[in-house]
C-alpha cells in the first residue's frame, strides 16, 4: 500500500533523472567510444551482446583504459600507505605520543580498507574508470557494525542522480536498485513485502522488482516508521519499493555514506564532466571513421573489386586459388580486357598520416604525456628543475581533483571505524588529541616530484652560490645550507632514517664548532710558541756572532 512518504520520493526521483536525460545521451556516447563495457544508459545490452562490435580502432579505449589504471597508481600506488593520518596543528604534530597514535589509527585503517572482503580495490578501480571517461563516480563505503568489516562498492552511474547543497556538496543521493523477489525477502528481512513480490517468491524467485535508495539529510525528512532517532543525526537511509510507492525501510545514518567524485566542474551543473573524454571525442568520432575507410582502402588494395565485360565473362568469377574464369572466345580485348581490377586504394598513406595525427591528439588528450618525468641527461640543474616544474604544472590538473576524492573517501571511512570502535575505547585517543580533526596527508609519485623538485633546487643553489663566492667568500652567509640540505635529503626519497634529528645535528655542528674553535686556539698557541722560539734562537745566534767578532 503506496504512503504519502514513497509517492512523494518516486515523484522526486523520476523529476531528478528526467532532468539529467540530455546528460545520459552524452554519457552514451563517451560510453560508445571510450568505455563499451559501461554502455548501457539509454540502450538495453544483452549479455551475449559483443561489446564495442561497431568500433573499428581500439585506441580511444586503449587510452582510456591506460589513464584509468595510471590513476591508482598514482594517487593510490601499491606497497605504501598513500594517506597518513595528521592534524592541522604543527607543533602537537612533532610530539611523539600523539605521533605515534596517528600512525596506530592509520596503519588500523589501512587493514580494515584493505582486507580482502573489503572490496575496496575493486571498488576504486571501477571508479576511477568512470571518473575518467564520464567525469563522475560514485561509491559507497558501508559498515557491518556485528562484524566489524568494511564493504566499499562502485555503483553505474546510470542508477544514480543526486544534489547537492548551497555550498556545493553532495547531499541527497538517489539510486535506484533491482532486487529479484528472493534477494527482497533476503534483503528486506522481516519487512512487508507487497503481494507481488510475495507471490513471485513462491513461484518465480529470480522474477526483478524496482526499489529506489535515498541518502538526505534528516533535517529534510520526517520519519513514518517508529525508526527516528531520540538523538540528532544528519542523515537518513530510506529504501523505496518503487511499483508500491511505500516506504520499506527507513534507519538514521551518522554518515553520508555515498562518496560522489568528481573531475571537474562547471557553475550551476551538479555533475561533474571528463576534460580528457570531452576534449577527445571529436577527434575518437573522427579516428573510427578513419580506421573504417582505411580498413576499407586495405581490402581493396589486396582484393580490389573487379570490372567485367557484360558479354565477354561466361558463368561465374572464380578468384580463389586455381579457380578458372570462362571468357567468350569471340570477344577482342582490344576493346579493353574482358575482366580487370579497379585499383582504389592506392593513396591510403594520407589516411594513415591522418590516423596518427589523430592518435597524438588523443595521447594529448588524455594527460599519457604528462604521466612521466622529462628527461633529464645532460641537463644542468637549473635546467632539469625547470623541465620538472613544468610537468608538475602539466599534472596538477589531473591528480589535485583526485586526491580531494579520495580524501572525502578516507574521511567517511574514518568516521565509520571511528564509530563503530575500530580504534578502541575513546579513553585510549592522547588527551592532547580530543577534540582535534583528524585529516589526511597525501604520499604518491605526485608528491614525491614535487619533493624531488627540491634537490633540484639545491643543487640549482649550490651551483649559483659556487660562482657567487669566487667574486666574494661571504655570500655563502645568505644561505641556510644545513636546512636546505635537509629538504633537499627528504626530496631525494632517502628513508627518514637517514637524516639525524634536528636537535641532534644541532648539537653535533656545535660540538664540531667548539672543537674546532679550540684547536684553532690550540694551533695558535703553537705558532706563538714557535715565533718565540725562534726570536729566541735567533737572540742567541746574533750574541754567538757578535761574541766571535769582539775576541777576533
Amino acid at each position: 500500500m503506496a504512503d504519502n512518504n514513497g509517492k512523494e520520493l518516486c515523484l522526486r526521483m523520476d523529476r531528478l533523472f528526467t532532468q539529467r536525460t540530455s546528460t545520459d545521451a552524452l554519457w552514451q556516447e563517451l560510453a560508445d567510444n571510450f568505455y563499451p563495457e559501461r554502455g548501457d544508459f539509454t540502450v538495453a545490452r544483452v549479455t551475449q551482446q559483443s561489446w564495442g562490435d561497431w568500433l573499428f580502432s581500439t585506441a580511444p579505449a586503449m587510452m582510456r583504459r591506460d589513464l584509468g589504471n595510471a590513476v591508482s597508481s598514482m594517487i593510490r600506488p601499491g606497497g605504501r600507505q598513500w594517506g597518513k593520518c595528521d592534524i592541522d596543528d604543527e607543533i602537537l604534530g612533532k610530539d611523539a605520543g600523539v605521533r605515534a597514535y596517528l600512525d596506530f589509527l592509520g596503519d588500523a585503517q589501512w587493514h580494515h580498507m584493505y582486507a580482502p572482503q573489503a572490496n575496496f580495490v575493486r571498488a576504486t578501480k571501477e571508479a576511477d574508470h568512470d571518473l575518467i571517461t564520464f567525469g563522475n563516480s560514485v561509491k559507497s563505503v558501508e559498515a557491518d557494525v556485528m562484524a566489524g568489516k568494511l564493504l566499499y562498492r562502485c555503483h553505474h552511474l546510470k542508477d544514480c542522480a543526486w544534489q547537492d547543497n548551497g555550498i556545493g556538496v553532495t547531499d541527497v543521493m538517489c539510486r535506484k536498485i533491482k532486487l529479484t523477489a528472493r534477494q527482497a525477502a533476503q534483503f528486506f528481512n522481516g519487512a512487508d513485502l507487497s503481494q507481488k513480490v510475495r507471490d513471485a517468491l513462491d513461484k518465480s524467485p529470480f522474477t526483478e522488482f524496482q526499489f529506489s535508495h535515498w541518502m538526505m539529510p534528516a533535517a529534510d525528512y520526517e520519519y513514518v516508521t517508529k525508526a527516528k532517532p531520540k538523538g540528532k543525526v544528519k542523515f537518513v537511509s530510506i529504501y523505496v519499493d518503487v511499483d508500491e510507492k511505500k516506504i520499506m525501510r527507513e534507519s538514521p545514518s551518522y554518515e553520508f555514506r555515498y562518496v560522489v567524485d568528481r573531475w571537474a566542474t562547471v557553475p550551476n551543473f551538479v555533475y561533474g564532466i571528463s576534460p580528457a573524454t570531452l576534449t577527445a571525442l571529436p577527434d575518437a568520432r573522427m579516428l573510427q571513421v578513419l580506421a573504417r575507410i582505411i580498413q576499407e582502402a586495405g581490402e581493396k588494395s589486396v582484393d580490389p573489386p573487379l570490372k567485367a565485360q557484360e558479354n565477354a565473362v561466361r558463368g561465374d568469377i572464380n578468384l580463389f586459388a586455381g579457380g578458372v574464369t570462362w571468357v567468350d572466345r569471340e570477344y577482342d580485348e582490344k576493346t579493353g580486357p574482358a575482366l580487370e581490377p579497379v585499383l582504389l586504394g592506392k593513396d591510403a598513406g594520407l589516411g594513415l598520416h591522418l590516423f596518427d595525427r589523430i592518435n597524438n591528439v588523443l595521447v594529448s588528450a588524455f594527460y599519457l604525456n604528462k604521466l612521466s618525468l622529462p628527461q633529464q641527461q645532460g641537463k644542468t640543474a637549473y635546467e632539469t628543475a625547470q623541465l620538472v616544474e613544468e610537468n608538475l604544472r602539466a599534472s596538477a590538473p589531473l591528480f589535485e581533483p583526485m586526491e580531494q576524492n579520495n580524501a572525502n573517501l578516507l574521511d567517511v571511512t574514518f568516521e565509520i571505524l571511528m564509530r563503530n570502535g575500530a580504534f578502541g575505547p575513546p579513553d585510549a585517543i592522547p588527551q592532547p588529541l580530543r577534540g582535534k580533526n583528524i585529516q589526511f596527508t597525501f604520499s604518491n609519485p605526485l608528491h614525491d616530484a614535487i619533493e624531488k623538485a627540491k634537490m633540484l633546487q639545491y643543487q640549482g643553489v649550490v651551483q649559483l652560490t659556487a660562482q657567487g663566492m669566487q667574486l666574494d667568500q661571504s655570500i655563502a652567509s645568505n644561505i641556510n645550507l644545513n636546512q636546505a640540505y635537509r629538504d633537499a635529503v627528504v626530496g631525494s626519497g632517502a628513508p627518514a632514517q637517514w637524516l639525524n634529528p634536528e636537535e641532534a645535528a644541532a648539537a653535533t655542528r656545535a660540538a664540531a664548532a667548539k672543537m674546532s674553535a679550540l684547536q684553532h686556539m690550540i694551533g695558535g698557541a703553537q705558532a706563538a710558541g714557535m715565533a718565540a722560539q725562534a726570536v729566541g734562537d735567533g737572540a742567541s745566534s746574533l750574541n754567538q756572532q757578535v761574541t766571535q767578532q769582539q775576541a777576533a
